[in-house]
């Protein structure tokens, strides 16, 4: 077992060595001098808008982005949970228990719904804040 799992590791080791040394290029793209001591370019991993007056710092921007894309997810969710607290109550047939569930379904929902929005506000009032320290 231990010289199949040696043998693994050696096998991946081996056949990763061609991108550690074609990532040792000492050329830029679309340069054909060689510069081993210029700057590589670095692009932004979270594309956030470059730093100017008025743009958020990078982490409000990400946070904004995150909330954005969540409350995309979010939406259909929500409503899914609605009308199952719907046909919760409507199939209650008298039961005063599963109306009440299928209430506190909906207001759960809606309640985690209110909290979602609220943390756009969060990030704009942390943007505020984190401006307050900056001059014009």
């Amino acid at each position: 077992m231990k010289e199949l799992l040696f043998l693994g590791i050696l096998i991946l080791v081996v056949s990763t060595l061609p991108l550690q040394v074609s990532a040792q290029a000492t050329t830029l793209p679309g340069n054909t001098t060689s510069n081993a001591s210029a700057p590589l370019p670095l692009t932004d991993p979270f594309g956030c808008d470059p730093p100017t007056e008025g743009t958020p710092p990078c982490f409000i921007q990400v946070l904004q982005g995150f909330i954005g894309r969540f409350l995309l997810v979010v939406y259909p969710i929500l409503a899914g949970m609605v009308f199952y607290g719907g046909l919760q109550m409507m199939f209650a047939r008298g039961s005063s228990e599963k109306y009440k569930s299928g209430l506190r379904t909906i207001q759960y929902a809606v309640i985690g719904f209110v909290a979602i929005v609220l943390s756009q506000g969060i990030a704009s009032i942390l943007y505020s804040l984190l401006a307050l320290g900056q001059t014009s």
